[in-house]
């Protein structure tokens, strides 16, 4: 058998002699292949192959023993986080406001033969923050990663978020309580423990709405943005100490609470490159990847995932 190595030079198997080498300009011949070249060649193709594929397809990696705290883990994407986290063998502390719910994704967690527990938090409260976090530390040791996922759902502000001018000031400091504030009081009690560890990981869930201006949620799109200002501050400010932050901005996520949208299909499924809405496990996999070993070089980003929506100028999108 005979293997064309180059323009030049065919390295010959078992008994077949080598094919002779050309001459160069001087008359002289190239050198033949030296013993054991195509053994090398083949380890080295081998090497490669196995270097690319651990590249181009890489697992996520470092959640064993490792403990995550998710806020607004009861619905939503933050049950996604929950359930996704406790699959790739996180112990999954699951913080809400409704104890109903958290104990309901706990219990589907442990039927899946994972680890998770429930702890009541509002997180615009600092002494429930910080007692959540304690409970959870006595729980189960301590806290590795953190996903803030709890955001204003209320009814009440997200219908009155309208035009600027009509925003009531409770309104306004209900979104920036939940959506802001929230972030800040975990962020800033979950991060003494990680730096003197030496390491951990932060996610906070923004909004494709952060990114460009509406005709409506005023209130919101300014609270999400002052999110993804946190994180990049977050990531700078203990990037030294082991920790990272990132934000992820969702566009259109179809929830089981909100369900399907006839209106919304109607003006903004044309709208979406990919064709589809997203859904809470869309999310969730990008929120466990930035959490895990995988993007141990990746801090202080916000990565948008809505489908290609806000990749595209305005006169690109049908009507």
């Amino acid at each position: 058998m005979k293997i064309k190595v180059g323009r030049h030079k065919t390295l010959s198997c078992g008994n077949e002699a080598a094919t002779p080498s050309p001459m160069d300009r001087n008359g002289e011949r190239f050198p033949g292949p030296e013993p054991g070249a195509l053994q090398a060649l083949v380890k080295l193709a081998f090497a490669y192959s196995i270097s690319y594929r651990a590249f181009v397809a890489p697992s996520l990696e470092g959640f064993q023993e490792t403990v995550a705290v998710v806020t607004g883990g009861a619905s939503g994407i933050g049950r996604a986080c929950a359930r996704t986290l406790s699959k790739l063998g996180s112990t999954v502390a699951v913080l809400d406001r409704d104890m109903n719910l958290a104990e309901a994704v706990v219990g589907d967690i442990e039927q899946g033969g994972g680890s998770a527990f429930a702890i009541h938090v509002d997180v615009t409260n600092e002494n429930e923050v910080t007692t959540a976090l304690e409970r959870s530390r006595l729980h189960a040791g301590r806290i590795d990663i953190l996903i803030n996922s709890a955001g204003a759902t209320d009814f009440y502000l997200q219908s009155a978020d309208r035009l600027l001018h009509e925003v009531d000031i409770d309104v306004w400091d209900g979104m920036m309580k939940v959506n802001a504030r929230g972030v800040f009081l975990t962020c800033k009690h979950v991060i003494p423990e990680m730096r003197l560890r030496g390491r951990g990981s932060i996610v906070n869930v923004s909004s494709l709405m952060a990114h460009a201006g509406d005709e409506r949620l005023s209130a919101y799109s300014a609270s999400k943005a002052a999110v993804e200002a946190l994180t990049r501050s977050v990531s700078i400010m203990y990037g030294r100490d082991g920790i990272r932050c990132n934000a992820v901005a969702p566009g259109v996520i179809i929830t089981p609470e909100r369900g399907s949208n006839p209106k919304l299909e109607i003006s903004h499924l044309p709208r979406i490159p990919l064709q589809r809405f997203g859904d809470v496990a869309d999310v969730a996999r990008l929120v466990a990847f930035l959490s895990s070993r995988s993007a141990d070089y990746v801090t202080g980003q916000v990565i948008t995932i809505d489908g290609g929506l806000g990749a595209q100028h305005p006169w690109t999108s049908p009507q």
